[in-house]
């Protein structure tokens, strides 16, 4: 399976000795954190400058006695609010911790420092600081950013896009709430097959006008579903796509967040096409698999992927869906094959080919058909809307 590109954190190390110097990076190598080591100073005015001039996402400074000299550092580099930081120090009782965060440091790491602790806290605070900025942009009165929900699968054909179309579809119907889709897969996007849609406008129009993107421009791209499901489709044309930036796209996501009260993102098959900036604006990101042993494997990898990103561990949920009328690992030795649990379960219906074919959501064919109610429960749960009838997880052959 190809791997996503991890995002880099950009570290500034601030400390008087060398030798700790050397150690820190060492344990940074060491961590899961992928940490570039943008600069390095000592405790003193020097740390500022570097600051503000190489912008990194996260400060280590080094706190020992006397505390007067690195305490005053740490408060100036956090009256500048670049970046945050760390302390990391020596020195375990509590009133110098306390000191430590009076002046501003967001965390305090107690030597010798477990590679678990800094890795945990880092990812943390990376992740705290960019949900923060990524408020800060919506600007006043913009109101609440939507619910982004991201739909992965680690091969083609294990009915990732059949899901997000009618988890959209299911969340419209469900919530009465505005509903976005957005067609991620830039190569062969299937979202608007799937919904009977024919766009006028494509994220390849979009991208031409990033830089002025707001919700009100965004209208003019989106095409319209009878359910009232608005679709950003793929351009189908990937050469038209080259040079597309992660930031780009991270913009697209968060103005269709401002504009709906619920996104599905349709990503690409395997983790190479999904978008960094995606997986962090998501507030959940269901992973689909099938229960076939080849799929099985390659999910197990993009589990164990996401899974060292801890930022976003704590978002990504296994939908084991079963297309076929029987074939592969049963279903409950599923989560037992991947180390991981299942969240939900999607049951084999005959339904879903016929609904392909037609391009029509299930809930639109057949709306008591055992598919589309599974659907609608899953919209359910998701949305808090109210629990299903019969407990948390999807049953097969409801």
């Amino acid at each position: 399976m190809d791997d996503i590109r991890l995002l880099e954190v950009k570290v500034l190390l601030v400390e008087d000795r060398p030798e700790e110097r050397v150690a820190l990076q060492r344990q940074l190598g060491l961590s899961k954190v992928n940490a570039v080591i943008v600069g390095e100073a000592g405790v003193d005015s020097e740390a500022l400058t570097m600051m503000e001039g190489l912008r990194p996402d996260v400060v280590l400074l080094g706190l020992e006695e006397p505390l007067a000299r690195p305490l005053r550092i740490l408060e100036s580099l956090t009256v500048a609010g670049t970046a945050p930081v760390i302390a990391v120090s020596s020195i375990g009782d509590r009133e110098a911790l306390r000191k430590a965060m009076r002046a501003g440091a967001r965390e305090y790491l107690v030597k010798p420092l477990k590679l678990e602790d800094l890795t945990k806290t880092i990812d943390t605070i990376i992740a705290v600081e960019r949900r923060r900025r990524l408020l800060l942009s919506r600007g006043p009165g913009t109101g609440t950013l939507g619910e982004v929900i991201a739909v992965l699968g680690a091969k083609g054909g294990v009915g990732k896009t059949t899901l997000a179309t009618n988890l959209a579809v299911a969340l419209a119907q469900e919530t009465r709430r505005r509903v976005g889709v957005l067609d991620l897969n830039l190569e062969m996007g299937d979202v608007p097959i799937m919904l009977d849609i024919v766009p006028e406008k494509t994220i390849g129009d979009v991208l031409g006008v990033i830089d002025r993107l707001d919700p009100e421009l965004l209208k003019r791209f989106l095409s319209s579903h009878p359910s009232g499901v608005q679709v950003l489709s793929s351009t189908g044309e990937f050469k038209h796509m080259n040079g597309t930036t992660n930031d780009e796209i991270g913009r697209i996501v968060e103005i269709m967040a401002k504009s709906f009260d619920y996104v599905v993102v349709d990503t690409a098959p395997r983790l190479r096409g999904t978008f960094p900036s995606v997986l962090e604006r998501s507030n959940m990101v269901l992973v689909v698999s099938t229960p076939d042993i080849p799929c099985l494997k390659n999910t197990r990898m993009m589990l164990d992927m996401l899974k060292s990103q801890r930022s976003y561990s704590d978002k990504v949920k296994l939908v084991l869906n079963n297309p076929y009328k029987a074939s592969g690992v049963k279903p409950d030795e599923a989560g037992k094959v991947l180390d991981y649990p299942v969240f939900w379960r999607v049951p084999y219906d005959s339904l879903v080919p016929q609904c392909i074919k037609v391009g029509k959501p299930c809930l639109e064919v057949r709306a008591r058909a055992k598919i589309s109610r599974n659907l609608v429960d899953l919209a359910r749960i998701l949305s808090g809307e109210a629990r299903t009838s019969r407990g948390l997880f999807g049953i097969f052959g409801r």
